[in-house]
């Protein structure tokens, strides 16, 4: 029709009634619905490049946007978000004693070191610590060298904040291994749990942690500062403490889990 007006000359009525219809759609101008889930599944992809398909529609769950899975499935494949996967090769693990997780927090610690660069090539260190009841991150410490007697200064910290677990659980670096850490850790009536030498599973909570880290914050940015390091890497520990679902915990972050378990589970000890 409108090849009528505009080559034609037609006045819009005479065209109308020439196809016998109503001037109403000549003039009618489709409004686009905005989908609500659909834009917020894009602003959560935006602010979670590394999320997939799942870990995206669990978040839409804790803000109580109530949408069926196949759905988000939809949306994430129109606007093609997936992830290239690199597939690794897996080693056999030939350890007989699985990990158990802790029937409440303070039971036992799990911390490693993780290394990366600044901008200027200079190497950076952090320090994870990770409850291995909720899997919250306790600490990301990161200095450009952390010692034993520096690794002692941020153990007497954590215990200010938080108290000190039964167990901690770490490999056989020098740092873990030192005579001063481990009269602190008799002291202080902790058992140091150490992993055998390369059966890195046998640390299998704070190696996942370690690398979730690595993907979405090491791996993401590139740092100028030790100070801009450590503001990114503050900022993320609270989102993965607060906001981010675990898919061990059925879906809950680390902060809810203990707010829905870690009382109760430790009155029934308590019992």
């Amino acid at each position: 029709m409108g090849s009528l007006v505009t080559e034609y000359h037609l006045s819009v009525a005479s065209a109308c009634g020439d196809l016998e219809i109503s001037r109403g759609c000549y003039y009618y101008k489709p409004v686009e619905q905005v989908d609500l889930v659909e834009k917020e599944l894009l602003i959560l992809a935006k602010d979670n490049p590394r999320y997939g398909c799942r870990k995206l529609y669990q978040m839409l769950r804790l803000k109580e946007i109530i949408v069926n899975h196949k759905k988000v499935s939809r949306i994430y494949k129109l606007h093609k978000l997936h992830l290239r996967v690199k597939q690794s090769k897996r080693l056999r693990n030939t350890e007989s004693h699985p990990l158990i997780a802790p029937a409440s927090e303070l039971h036992t610690w799990s911390c490693d070191f993780v290394h990366d660069k600044l901008l200027s090539g200079r190497k950076i260190r952090a320090l994870t610590v990770i409850d291995e009841f909720n899997r919250e991150a306790i600490t990301v410490h990161i200095e450009h060298r952390i010692n034993s007697t520096k690794l002692l200064q941020i153990l007497n910290r954590l215990k200010f904040e938080y108290g000190l677990p039964a167990n901690i659980r770490s490999d056989n670096g020098r740092e873990f291994t030192a005579n001063k850490v481990q009269e602190w850790a008799k002291k202080n009536n902790i058992e140091w749990l150490f992993i055998q030498p390369g059966k890195p599973t046998q640390n299998a909570y704070c190696e996942r942690f370690n690398g979730t880290y690595r993907r979405e914050v090491l791996d993401s940015y590139l740092f100028i500062s030790l100070k801009e390091a450590r503001l990114v890497t503050n900022a993320w520990v609270d989102k993965y403490n607060y906001e981010r679902p675990h898919d061990s915990l059925g879906g809950l972050t680390p902060m809810k889990y203990k707010e829905k378990y870690g009382a109760n589970l430790s009155i029934l000890q308590c019992a």
